[in-house]
């Protein structure tokens, strides 16, 4: 990152400023026109953290006393930059176990572990750079001595021993604010008019030798950041000017690398952060886009994080976040910010959370939607800009004082597996670090840190009425999980047997009401709940207990329902009475009379039979107060299994009457969500959704298939109100990924139809089509086709329609993108009911589902 000279500290020292260019002309430029036919129109919605998204665990790090305001990472090691005195050990006070550290130190990026590199500097340090090669650094300032040696507010060590390079020693009149850095020259900006006596207006460049070079453009106003294209042709430049090369061009543009000239850079067309209250602050390049941030107290009119090619200017991502943004770095697909955002709403994240910030936060580097129209006054409208997806990482920073400005992070890099941040805060997460901390991806780190605590207590609500007890709970939230499990716990029954356990999404500002009840009770009785919130790693946070008596008045007995399910192996059938149910209490007994004279007891059971017959077997199952209800079933041994079809390897039609799914007509047993989602009505496999935002999901997890074509239909009982339901068929399941094609059902009859890749409960986009309003009534079957092929990336293609005539062509088509995706997997249907949705509950209905080899 590359710091703003002193106007950190003079910020609050401007009563009044002057605007240096028309705000009205800024609002008349339109949105550049977004060609690519993956970005949705409209705020995308936050995601959870991606695979390759750093975790929440606070890494212990070497700390400093002051502030940082830059870092370099060359292989394994992090140089520092600031202005302290002292450097000390992850855990150590400030005070205790102390080394000097004037200025500049370095520290192991894998370990955290302070390096013995001491340079001496007599001022502060605003930016280090290393040359691509990894031989050198240099660093820039307002310093005037390093090592007792003079150096005229730049120079450069050797990396291989951390030495002063003696014959680098160029002269610069004033503080050096950026460095970009090829093998063979060396860029500078900041505030200076000179270097080496000779005229540089705020640019300049030197040779390795220190010798300045002819190139000599100009800036009306302070230089902040440089940055080199990979290809070296231009330097991209930022920071609050107005004029480059005397031509108008505020902000950021680019120049050639040989010759100074000015190029033409089309996000200067629309960013306008000019004079001492506004200005650009870093620069990164990545690939072929670049990275840079922007603040602004008036004069000024973007907030945020953009992404541009490097070569075009054109912004390809624009992360319209309302807070002043310091610095940004790229890790696994994933900006990383650090800055003071209070107002992301406009971007489909948090909304005014002042006098909270969010000091470091994450969006996707691939755009996934456009920003909204903008709802906060003294804010220009960036609305009709791509933008990526925000994604579940929220930390919680303790600022700190050193420039007075209530800052945390002045600083990101990262490298590997690591995010690296520095800057003043003093502790994060309630893990005390002092300007520098680490972050990693799950490949370097075990999740530790599970739902929040702080800032997201939630009270369990109980109460009570003839029959049974009810609570409610607000869901509470987790750093770098969206998705967290409630299980409802009774003291008397224990954490074994959970009353209810329910699923939900929740963010720091989007945390939805959950609700249960209990039949299982005595009237009159006491009981005591409480509720246990689990991320995926296994991470828990325990609410507070809630204690009730239960309503007193006597509620007659109702009986159990006895039923059961069975498998016939030959002579062998294994019976399994599990799908029994009590109303108001506990099965306390299974009887079993197998009809060939035999009996047994248990939930469940198997039983070999002597000859291949027909058997009449009946369940009597007992409650706790002794009621009493019987089933009897027709079992016939050794039956024949009817010839497959060829290449069918999964046939349901769910002709059967049960509880859950049961087992497929070919293709083994549905594993499910459980009886309160999932039923059988002798015709079809039934959904029943009473919450929004909580969907289950059923596979067939004895499949493991390739090549495969999907072919199933839905219904509904209603249109969705409010929001849309979304129908998912997933392909090639393994561990945490899959391929989906959704069907999203809205309130207006259309249907819009999605291909995705889901990798760790993350939709990447691939393809879509809509179909319009109308199209779908309540009651119709959408019949839904999904092929799979190939590997590598695999081909997928889709279609949807209603009616008898399939048609003949794929309606959307797609190759994957991603290379963690198996070669293989099961097969499964997930229903997703959106958050937003109302009017609960929605049945869904699904028949004739096959999948057939290809």
């Amino acid at each position: 990152m590359k710091i703003w000279g002193d106007s950190v500290k003079r910020l609050k020292e401007f009563a009044s400023f002057v605007l240096i260019f028309a705000l009205a002309f800024v609002g008349s430029l339109a949105a550049p026109q977004i060609a690519s036919a993956e970005i949705l129109p409209g705020e995308p919605p936050t995601i959870d953290n991606p695979p390759g998204g750093v975790t929440a665990d606070v890494l212990p790090t070497a700390q400093i006393n002051g502030v940082v305001w830059d870092q370099e990472i060359v292989g394994n090691t992090v140089y520092v930059a600031g202005e302290f005195t002292a450097a000390r050990p992850a855990g150590a006070e400030p005070g205790q176990q102390e080394v000097e550290r004037y200025n500049l130190m370095s520290y192991n990026l894998v370990t955290g572990e302070m390096t013995d590199w001491a340079p001496v500097t007599n001022g502060r340090i605003r930016v280090i750079t290393a040359s691509p090669d990894g031989d050198r650094i240099y660093v820039g300032g307002s310093f005037t001595s390093i090592n007792g040696k003079d150096r005229w507010r730049i120079a450069a060590f050797n990396t291989a021993d951390g030495s002063l390079v003696s014959n680098f020693r160029p002269g610069v009149g004033s503080d050096v604010f950026a460095i970009a850095a090829t093998n063979d020259r060396v860029y500078l900006g900041g505030w200076f008019k000179s270097v080496n006596g000779s005229s540089r207006i705020r640019l300049a460049a030197v040779n390795t030798f220190g010798q300045v070079l002819d190139w000599a453009p100009k800036a009306d106003h302070t230089v902040n950041a440089l940055a080199v294209s990979e290809d070296e042709s231009r330097v991209i430049v930022a920071g609050g000017f107005e004029y480059l090369n005397n031509q108008e061009n505020t902000s950021i543009g680019a120049l050639d690398a040989d010759t100074g000239e000015l190029l033409s850079f089309q996000a200067a067309q629309y960013i306008h952060n000019i004079g001492r209250n506004s200005s650009l602050m870093s620069l990164k390049v990545v690939g072929d886009q670049v990275l840079s941030t922007g603040v602004h107290y008036g004069g000024g009119n973007f907030e945020g994080v953009a992404v541009m090619d490097v070569n075009t200017g054109k912004i390809d991502n624009l992360l319209d976040c309302h807070g002043d943004t310091y610095d940004a770095t790229a890790l696994n697909g994933v900006v990383y910010s650090v800055s003071h955002h209070h107002h992301c709403d406009n971007v489909g994240s948090f909304p005014e959370s002042r006098p909270t910030y969010y000091n470091a936060d994450g969006f996707t580097l691939e755009p996934k939607g456009t920003v909204a129209r903008n709802n906060q006054r003294r804010y220009h409208n960036w609305e009709g800009f791509p933008v990526g997806s925000m994604v579940q990482w929220w930390n919680i920073w303790r600022t700190g004082k050193y420039t007075r400005s209530k800052q945390a992070g002045w600083t990101a890099e990262s490298a590997g597996e690591y995010l690296a941040i520095g800057g003043e805060f003093l502790e994060i997460n309630g893990v005390k670090q002092q300007g520098l901390v680490r972050f990693g991806t799950k490949k370097v780190v075990s999740p530790k840190v599970g739902p929040a605590g702080y800032r997201a207590q939630s009270k369990l609500f109980l109460d009570t009425e003839p029959g049974k007890v009810t609570g409610e709970f607000r869901a509470t939230w987790d750093r770098d999980n969206q998705e967290l499990t409630y299980k409802i716990i009774r003291t008397d029954k224990g954490e074994n047997k959970p009353v209810a356990e329910l699923t939900a999404n929740s963010t720091p500002w989007d945390r939805p009401e959950l609700k249960f009840e209990d039949k299982k009770i005595t009237p009159g009785e006491r009981y005591t709940y409480y509720v246990i919130a689990t991320d995926e790693y296994g991470n828990f946070k325990k609410f507070d207990e809630a204690t009730i008596d239960a309503d007193p008045t006597p509620v007659e007995n109702n009986d159990p329902t006895a039923a059961f399910t069975f498998e016939v192996d030959g002579a062998e059938v294994s019976f399994d009475g599990s799908t029994s149910e009590d109303p108001d209490g506990d099965i306390k007994t299974w009887a079993w009379d197998f009809g060939d004279g035999e009996k047994g007891s248990g939930e469940a059971v198997s039983h070999t039979y002597a000859e291949a017959d027909t058997y009449q077997v009946k369940l009597t199952v007992t409650d706790n107060k002794g009621a009493e209800n019987t089933i009897t079933k027709s079992v016939t041994t050794d039956e024949v299994a009817p010839p497959q079809p060829e290449g069918v390897i999964v046939k349901d039609d769910f002709n059967r009457d049960q509880s859950r799914w049961g087992k497929a007509d070919i293709g083994g047993k549905w594993s499910d969500s459980g009886s309160s989602f999932y039923s059988v009505d002798g015709s079809h496999g039934v959904v029943k959704l009473s919450t929004a935002g909580v969907g289950p999901m059923a596979k067939l997890r004895e499949i493991d298939a390739a090549d495969i074509s999907i072919l199933t239909d839905v219904s509904l009982d209603k249109l969705p109100q409010e929001g849309p339901y979304m129908h998912q068929l997933l392909a090639r399941a393994e561990g945490n990924t899959s391929y989906r094609f959704v069907a999203m059902f809205y309130p207006d009859g259309s249907v819009r139809l999605r291909l995705y890749e889901n990798e760790d409960h993350s939709n990447s986009y691939l393809a879509g089509y809509n179909m319009p309003a109308g199209s779908y009534s309540p009651g119709d079957k959408l019949n839904m086709r999904f092929d799979v092929t190939g590997n590598a990336p695999a081909s997928l293609s889709a279609k949807a329609w209603i009616g008898d005539d399939e048609p003949a062509d794929a309606t959307i088509s797609a190759s994957g993108k991603s290379d963690n995706f198996a070669d293989s997997g099961s097969v499964g249907i997930f229903s997703y009911p959106s958050r937003r949705m109302t009017e609960m509950p929605l049945t869904v209905k699904v028949d004739n589902y096959q999948v057939t080899e290809i």
